[in-house]
Order: C-alpha cells, then sequence, then structure tokens
C-alpha cells in the first residue's frame, strides 16, 4: 500500500469534517433554530417523566375521562391529582427521570424568554439519540459496502429537513430510531457470522435486548419487532436460539408492564386499548379517550377494509414525506432488484424488506391522523436502514449507465443527485433559520402553544386545583397542574367536575387553544369531536368582536372570567382570541397588582 498517495492522506481529513458538520447541525438546530417541543407525546411523557423525578412512580398529571373511569370500574380509587399512566410504554420517561432530577432548578419556566429550559434538555437528549444512530448507520453501511457509501448515507440523513424537526419535538422517534437501526446493526452481525461459520456469540440477546427496548419504547414498534422474528425465522433458519431470544424477551418484557396495567385499572392494554378500538370504531382513539363513559363504542366491521385501504394509499401518496425527504430512502426497492455478490448483502435488504412490510400493515390498520409527523409514524424509524441500502442500488444503476468520462461525476454523481434533491429544502432554508433563530435567540415559539402564556397558569392555579383543556399534555407539562382532558359532553364534565371537587382538587377553569379550532372548513367546529363545546371555542373569538357569548349562554357563567393566552391580528387591526383561560374568578388582577415594583 502507498502511504505517500494524496487521495489516501485526504480521506482521513474528509471523514472529520464529515463529522464536524454533523455536530455542527446539532448544535444549530437545538440552540439556535429550536421553537420548542412539537410533540403531543413528548409533552405528556415529559411530565410523567417529572412525576418519577419527583418520587411519585410512573404517574401522570394528563388526566384522560376514560382512564378514570377504568380505575373505578376496577373498583379503584382513581384520584385526579395522582392517576397512575397507563398509556405509554415506560422506557423513555424512565430514561429521562434521572436527568429531570438532575436539572430540578430549572423546572420553573423563566419569563425572560418563550422556550422552556427544559424543553431544550429533552431536544439534547433525543439529538444524542440520533448521532448514536448515525454512527451505528455508518457502521452497517462500512461493514456492507465502504467507507464512501457508509459517508453519503450519513449526509442523507443529516440534510433532510423533516428529519431534524421529527428529531427535536422530543418525542420518541429519536430513541426508537437507535434502538431499530442497533437492531439491523444485531441482524447484520448475525447474517455475517452466519454466513462465514462463525458463532452467533452474544448477538442474538443484543438483537433481543434491542427489540425488548423497541416496544418499551412504543408500542407501535410491535411491528417492527415482528417483522425481525419473521427475519430470522425465514432468512437465519439454523439460529433457533436467536429466534427463541427475540420472542421470549420481548414477550417478558411487555407482559411484565401489561400485567402492572391490569392490576392498576382493569384492562391488559390500559388505555391504549382505544388505538386497537379505533381500527373497528368509526372515530379516532382521541375521542375514546375523551369519553367518561364505560360503554363499548359501537364496531363498524364493514368499514374496516374501507379504512385499511385509505390508510394504505394515503401512505403510498405521501411516500416521499414519510421517508422525510430522504431520497435514497424512497428508492430502496432499486437494492430489491440486484442481486449483490454477498450473501449477507442479499439477506439483509430482505430482512429490512420484512420489517418495513411489517411496519405498512401495522400503520395501515391504525392510520396516521397527523401524516408523516404523526406519533404512530414507523417510515422514519427504517430510513437509516432503508438509506444504507437505497445508496447502494442506486450506485449499481448508476455504474451501468457509466455516465461521464471518469472524474468524480462518474463515480459519485448518483449520490450528489440525491443528496441535492432531498437536501433542497434544508440548503435553502438553513441561511434564513438562522438569522432568524439569532435575531430572535429565545423568542422563538412553537407554532401550535404558547409555552409561556401556559407558565403563567402556574401562579394563578393552586397545587391543590385541576385544570380542564383541550391540550392537557401541554397545559399538564408547562403549567405544572393536574389537567384533565376536556370530555366529550357536557353531562360528563358536570359528573368530572364533581368528582374533583369530592376529593379537595376543585376544577378552576378551562383551557382552550388554538388546536381545537383546526379543521379545513368552519362546519367542522358543529361536527367535530369538540362540537359539543362550540360556544365556549368561540367565546375567544367573538369576544374580540366586543361580544361576550357568556351573557346570553347560560351554561358558560360557571366559567365568567377570560384571561387571553394568544392573539392575533385581523386586516382592520381588531384582535382574536383562539387560546384563553376561562376561570371562576379573577386570579389575574392581583398577581399583576402584586408584581408591579
Amino acid at each position: 500500500m502507498n502511504s505517500n498517495n494524496p487521495a489516501d492522506q485526504i480521506k482521513p481529513v474528509l471523514r472529520l469534517a464529515l463529522w464536524v458538520f454533523v455536530a455542527s447541525l446539532a448544535f444549530l438546530h437545538v440552540f439556535i433554530t429550536f421553537r420548542g417541543l412539537a410533540s403531543p407525546a413528548a409533552m405528556d411523557q415529559a411530565q410523567i417523566a417529572r412525576e418519577l423525578a419527583r418520587g411519585h412512580g410512573f404517574s401522570t398529571q394528563m388526566v384522560r375521562p376514560s382512564s378514570l373511569r377504568m380505575m373505578q370500574d376496577h373498583q379503584r380509587e382513581a384520584l385526579v391529582a395522582s392517576l397512575p399512566d397507563t398509556s405509554h410504554p415506560p422506557l423513555q420517561p424512565v430514561l429521562w427521570a434521572p436527568v429531570f432530577k438532575a436539572l430540578e432548578s430549572w423546572w420553573p419556566f423563566e419569563t425572560t424568554g418563550m422556550i422552556y429550559r427544559m424543553d431544550r434538555v429533552i431536544a439534547c437528549m433525543s439529538t444524542c439519540w440520533f448521532l448514536l444512530t448515525l454512527v451505528v448507520m455508518h457502521g452497517i453501511a462500512r461493514r456492507l459496502f465502504d467507507r464512501t457509501l457508509a459517508g453519503f448515507a450519513v449526509l442523507a440523513l443529516v440534510l433532510s429537513r423533516p428529519l431534524w424537526m421529527m428529531v427535536t419535538s422530543g418525542g420518541h422517534h429519536a430513541l426508537l430510531l437507535f434502538c431499530a437501526t442497533a437492531s439491523a446493526w444485531c441482524l447484520m452481525i448475525l447474517m455475517q457470522r452466519a454466513e462465514s461459520g462463525e458463532p452467533a456469540g452474544m448477538m442474538p440477546f443484543l438483537l433481543a435486548l434491542s427489540c425488548t427496548a423497541m416496544v418499551m419504547t412504543q408500542w407501535m414498534a410491535a411491528w417492527l419487532v415482528l417483522g425481525v422474528i419473521i427475519s430470522v425465522a425465514v432468512l437465519l433458519p439454523r439460529n433457533r436460539g436467536t429466534l427463541v431470544l427475540v420472542i421470549l424477551i420481548p414477550i417478558l418484557a411487555t407482559a411484565a408492564w401489561l400485567a402492572r396495567n391490569q392490576m392498576i385499572c382493569g384492562e391488559t392494554l390500559g388505555t391504549a386499548k382505544a388505538s386497537l378500538q379505533s381500527i373497528l370504531v368509526p372515530y379516532p382513539d382521541s375521542v375514546q379517550m375523551r369519553d367518561y363513559e364505560s360503554a363499548t363504542p359501537p364496531l363498524v366491521l364493514a368499514a374496516l377494509m374501507r379504512r385499511v385501504n385509505a390508510h394504505f394509499s394515503g401512505q403510498i401518496e405521501d411516500i416521499f414525506s414519510h421517508v422525510l425527504l430522504v431520497v435514497p430512502a424512497v428508492l430502496f426497492f432499486i437494492s430489491l432488484l440486484h442481486r449483490f455478490r454477498r450473501d449477507d448483502v442479499n439477506r439483509f435488504r430482505w430482512g429490512i424488506a420484512i420489517m418495513w412490510g411489517c411496519s405498512i400493515l401495522g400503520m395501515s390498520l391504525l392510520g396516521l391522523p397527523d401524516g408523516p409527523q404523526d406519533d404512530r409514524q414507523l417510515h422514519a424509524i427504517m430510513v437509516p436502514s432503508l438509506t444504507v441500502l437505497g445508496l447502494a442500488g442506486l450506485a449499481v444503476l448508476w455504474a451501468r449507465f457509466n455516465p461521464g468520462n471518469g472524474g468524480v461525476w462518474t463515480r459519485y454523481g448518483f449520490a450528489i443527485l440525491a443528496l441535492v434533491i432531498g437536501g433542497w429544502p434544508m440548503i435553502v432554508g438553513l441561511s434564513s433559520d438562522l438569522r432568524l433563530g439569532l435575531f430572535l435567540k429565545n423568542q422563538l415559539m412553537q407554532p401550535d402553544y404558547r409555552a409561556a402564556s401556559l407558565a403563567r397558569l402556574t401562579e394563578m392555579v393552586e397545587d391543590d386545583e385541576t385544570l380542564v383543556s383541550d391540550a392537557p399534555w401541554a397545559v399538564a407539562w408547562y403549567a405544572d397542574r393536574p389537567t384533565m382532558w376536556l370530555p366529550k359532553n357536557r353531562e360528563q364534565f358536570d359528573r368530572l367536575r364533581d368528582l374533583a371537587k369530592k376529593q379537595k382538587h376543585p376544577v378552576a377553569g378551562i383551557v382552550v387553544t388554538s388546536l381545537c379550532m383546526k379543521g379545513e372548513t368552519l362546519a367542522t367546529q358543529f361536527t367535530g369531536a369538540y362540537a359539543e363545546w362550540v360556544d365556549l371555542i368561540a367565546r375567544g373569538p367573538v369576544r374580540g368582536l366586543g361580544v361576550d357569548l357568556a351573557q346570553t349562554v347560560e351554561r358558560l357563567r360557571d366559567y365568567p372570567h377570560m384571561l387571553p393566552l394568544g392573539w392575533a391580528l385581523m386586516p382592520d387591526g381588531k384582535p382574536v382570541f383562539p387560546s384563553n383561560f376561562f376561570s371562576d374568578r379573577d386570579r389575574w388582577t392581583a398577581l399583576k397588582e402584586a408584581q408591579k415594583p
């Protein structure tokens, strides 16, 4: 080997530059362009982690009416102020809790900015998981192909603007990305060792541990684990011990947590049962979680196939968005059309295809109401593995066309085109995002939440009082007060309010955000999930026109006082108040007077 070759000398410099570039993008997205958490599941799990850090166990301040009813039907005491959570798997809150405990002095919201410091802490942790994912993916690409393709795979991911948005949203996706990519790495090592006749070693246990971590991070990841199980059974038929471990350990861990749910509320799946019921009922799981009635929702079997077909078609139509604009990932199928020289590569690509197929089946059954940024989205979790194989397929196809007369374009033109197409939104938008982030510094806000406004409720609402909201995950996280999800109808609200009062945690008021006003048409407000509350929702915007609906609608007088938490200006300059706090009394005037110097 000629050590004086200039190409050999420059490659380490390029590899170092690649990781410096990745680290720089991570810093920019966390400390400059970050706007706060955007995922409801992230806020919900964050307040659970805070309760864990306080020593309250796996409990929640986000009170779902269906959870209260489950516990009452199970003859358990359902306390509004301390309700065990049965909605989420435990891994992410358990990992967050020690960090939260170490940063307990940061829990109070600083009034000097619009971004909650703990939001940025969560974004930092998620970014760390993403960086570890890139390292593991680089290792997969390097072992299967070469360092050059591995570098291009890393660039394809870090130039994806939607991927950075998903990672910094604070949801489970970053941790699940790492666990799924680690599972793919273990699967690859097992296939390579099976090909060379080497012993499996600790790989079966590590693969089972990675699968367990996936399902303990997000219940939807069970579809990915199913894909791993099928891959091991079909592609590694002689590794029966691996198959047993991959089935047994995740099942044992899941069974232990489901047994805990059974003991708490009498339902093995807990509140997450609504997600499975949503397959057969005509409305989403969010509506079921707001329902305080114990009646089983009606099943509509005739609509099942129609909904599955609609969900599947939606995934196919928006597949480029679902893989977060990563061009090689969407072109993964090219790798299935070519037989590579190494058998382990051929096995690995079919293993990834099986995992992706199982995840598509799961998403077709349950649906993705929020599209590519939905918390149940699994396409994005497969992107690292799909990118590696998609780039390999593109390289083979490019070589067959043999464009150019040598040089960089002839060798790497396929990767350059893929990076430019997928990274164009990042390339054109990063400079404006940087200017905005540097100019506004800590004043950026989430599009749908006003964290600083919600945090003001902490001083207005006592520790032994309860709030009700259409966005209880955000109110519970930022205001740090028990918050019930706005129930299905007013009769249920009255019953829940009486229950809270009986437990000496009376309802202080109702927080209405702009989320419940989102809809394609005005008619959605009268027929949608919050149709029962249309007068309450309209009270804020109408108040901007100089009319208070509480003067004419008697049922609005229980909470007559209104504090705007967010506003917008109409073309004529009049304010519109979509987010408001409706309180039983004026809680803010005296507070403002006390804060005056």
